[in-house]
């Protein structure tokens, strides 16, 4: 099988858990044409949707007992969940789906009302389907973007399509080696050259790591330890904001000692914003002075 988005896995791989399939880690990596990583991740994706004990794992192997998930387990809000993830694209994702499910999602909307939509919505499908073929066959490709009401025009190498803080971008290399995050909604043209190029190993390395679409490939990382007051600390129990959180220490008094790993200040400055006063920053003090230096600005722009 061709590479495939991560929608088309997620649905793919749950209509297999819904007849009874006993899936293997290596084997639907190697029929995806993506890494086992890639594919644990959309397992702990699942996970996330439906209740602890949803996925039997034995090993490498996962089933689920829940044989009727899709149609008769899922809630309201998992529901809701599986639209967002079929609308990613704004394509017909029902043709994945069996005519009770479609039902289901049909009655849940009479039930449910979500305004926000947690992703960005892409409507230039041959854009993607040309930067789709181009990743698999790692080709080179020239780009038309726009942005600011200016259009240029790139060389790059295309190594992945990652969604970030609710959008999709492009991650490449252009013809300096610098490394680009391209807003996939502001690419107007994909026209795939001849030319093909190998992936470089610490550039893969980089893309695993990435959180943010401020993420820089130094090579540099930088340890971030925060402070949770005892009344928030449910929510990082709860979720997991970044992937490199790390619950270091639960304390006596209920708070939390956790850590974090980013390239630069900016990747953490709105979590930490956000989160005001309800966290403590421990280290590194420099942070501290950099959000200072934010706020500082952010009221003054109010007066």
């Amino acid at each position: 099988m061709s590479k495939s988005s991560a929608t088309q896995r997620v649905i793919l791989i749950l209509k297999d858990l819904n007849n009874g399939k006993k899936l293997n880690l290596t084997n639907l990596s190697y029929a995806f044409d993506v890494s086992e990583r890639t594919i644990r991740r959309d397992f702990e994706l699942i996970e996330t949707i439906f209740d602890d004990g949803f996925l039997i794992k034995e090993k490498k192997n996962y089933s689920t007992v829940k044989k009727t998930l899709l149609t008769n387990v899922l809630n309201g809000t998992e529901l809701v969940t599986l639209t967002h993830i079929i609308n990613m694209f704004e394509v017909s994702g029902s043709k994945l789906l069996d005519k009770k499910l479609q039902n289901n999602l049909k009655d849940n909307n009479q039930i449910y009302l979500f305004n926000n939509k947690p992703f960005e919505y892409l409507n230039n499908l041959n854009v993607v389907k040309n930067l789709e073929n181009a990743i698999k066959y790692k080709q080179k490709i020239k780009i038309t973007y726009h942005k600011n009401n200016k259009e240029k025009i790139f060389i790059l190498k295309p190594y992945k399509i990652t969604l970030l803080n609710e959008n999709f971008y492009l991650l490449s290399i252009d013809h300096n080696d610098q490394f680009l995050f391209s807003r996939i909604s502001r690419i107007k043209n994909v026209k795939l050259e001849n030319k093909t190029f190998y992936h470089k190993p610490e550039v893969n390395s980089f893309i695993n790591k990435i959180q943010t679409p401020w993420a820089k490939n130094t090579g540099k990382y930088i340890k971030i330890k925060i402070k949770v007051k005892s009344h928030v600390s449910k929510y990082f129990k709860n979720k997991k904001f970044f992937i490199s959180q790390k619950i270091l220490e639960e304390l006596e008094n209920g708070e939390l000692l956790i850590e974090y790993e980013f390239t630069n200040f900016q990747e953490i400055e709105d979590f930490i914003i956000k989160w005001l006063p309800n966290i403590e920053i421990i280290n590194p003090i420099e942070l501290k002075d950099y959000i200072k230096n934010i706020m500082i600005k952010k009221l003054n722009n109010l007066s």
